[in-house]
């Protein structure tokens, strides 16, 4: 098990990412791949992982599927299932209406505990779960794909700082996009649907060095606003939030060099 680094500790998370980038690029198979970002969850502070298929994956040849990969307790899983709580579970709803990671307790806050089937599944998750509570991350795909990847939380004094939440959420975007792409590897889609120029796959390698959007602009001689224009043209086309993850996602495709991303924790908010 790897050691959970100081949580105050900046470069200890970017080595932490630094750490799940070189397993990712190592692995094999799906399951190398679970592993990389278990391991990253494991370093973070958390105790369980779940990645769900909340709707079919034609983009990936892949069915729904509550368990693709997972270190849940499957007592627990196969609770879930049989009681069909899939159906009514505060956190799964919130899936769909967001596209911003976000703790159980929020999506249970907001739902009001007002039906038997919410507070049933609170205190079940805590009884046969075994987790105080975790962190889902939305993960929104074409044609209304929807996945996500669940971290649980059994320490109850357990607090998340902010850049671990932003190395979470980068980590599980780019095990999303790799395990989709290596599922559908033998109907590969041609990356040059995502169109990217030689412009934008600059723009990304800056960021990835960790340049903010003025530094870039002095760097490529252009304006703030131009940036800003192929940025947004970018985020549409790999059907990304922000620069992290477009870097991320860019790696993951092949769309720039890897070796040159040496400061993915640094990026700016």
């Amino acid at each position: 098990m790897y050691p959970i680094p100081d949580k105050s500790d900046r470069g200890g998370t970017v080595k932490t990412v630094d750490d799940f980038i070189s397993g990712m690029m190592r692995a094999k198979d799906e399951n190398g791949l679970f592993d990389a970002f278990n391991a990253l969850a494991i370093r973070l502070g958390f105790d369980r992982v779940l990645y769900t298929l909340i709707t079919d994956h034609p983009s990936a040849g892949l069915k729904r599927n509550l368990n693709v990969r997972g270190t849940f307790d499957p007592d627990w899983l196969d609770h879930y299932a049989r009681r069909r709580y899939l159906r009514t579970d505060p956190v799964v709803r919130r899936l769909f209406a967001t596209r911003q990671p976000f703790p159980w307790s929020v999506a249970f806050d907001v739902a009001g505990n007002d039906s038997a089937d919410v507070q049933r599944i609170l205190i079940e998750s805590r009884e046969i779960g075994g987790m105080r509570d975790g962190i889902s991350v939305p993960l929104h795909g074409p044609n209304f794909e929807l996945a996500a990847i669940a971290v649980g939380i059994t320490d109850p004094t357990f607090k998340i700082d902010r850049m671990s939440f932003g190395a979470l959420l980068a980590g599980a975007v780019q095990f999303h996009t790799a395990f989709c792409l290596l599922s559908a590897a033998s109907e590969p889609e041609p990356l040059a649907r995502h169109g990217l120029t030689e412009r934008e796959k600059e723009i990304l390698l800056w960021s990835a060095e960790g340049k903010s959007v003025y530094e870039i602009s002095v760097i490529l001689n252009t304006s703030e606003d131009n940036i800003k224009y192929h940025l947004k043209k970018v985020y549409r086309r790999l059907d990304v939030a922000d620069r992290m993850q477009a870097v991320l996602k860019s790696v993951t495709l092949g769309l720039i060099n890897p070796a040159l991303v040496q400061a993915l924790g640094r990026l700016p908010g």
